[in-house]
């Protein structure tokens, strides 16, 4: 639904989306676990952006985790991070849009 509203000078845009639609769109995520990543099991960004870990022992005192993080959804180009050993990306940003997931 689009309306305009000239007075005020604004537009609303309205999508409908029924939650069996988000239900599809929405990525089956676990926490992060070392030991099922060091298994090779498939494992991405929490907002879904494909990443495949390259390093589980760099020389860090708290950042062993070397990943190489897809740009978006759209790039194939990869940008490296590092992580925690639970997959965090800042300790000082809990449930940050980059830390690392599971993909189950």
């Amino acid at each position: 639904v689009f309306a305009l509203d000239c007075k005020n000078g604004r537009v609303a845009i309205e999508i409908k989306q029924t939650k069996e639609d988000m239900e599809e769109n929405k990525l089956n995520l676990k926490p992060f676990d070392i030991q099922k990543a060091r298994e090779g099991k498939p494992i991405c960004t929490r907002d879904g952006l494909p990443a495949r870990i390259i390093c589980f022992d760099r020389q860090s005192d708290d950042k062993p985790i070397v990943a190489l993080v897809r740009a978006n959804l759209e790039s194939n180009k990869e940008l490296p991070a590092c992580y925690t050993e639970k997959g965090e990306f800042s300790k000082n940003l809990p449930n940050c849009c980059h830390d690392l997931m599971m993909i189950e």
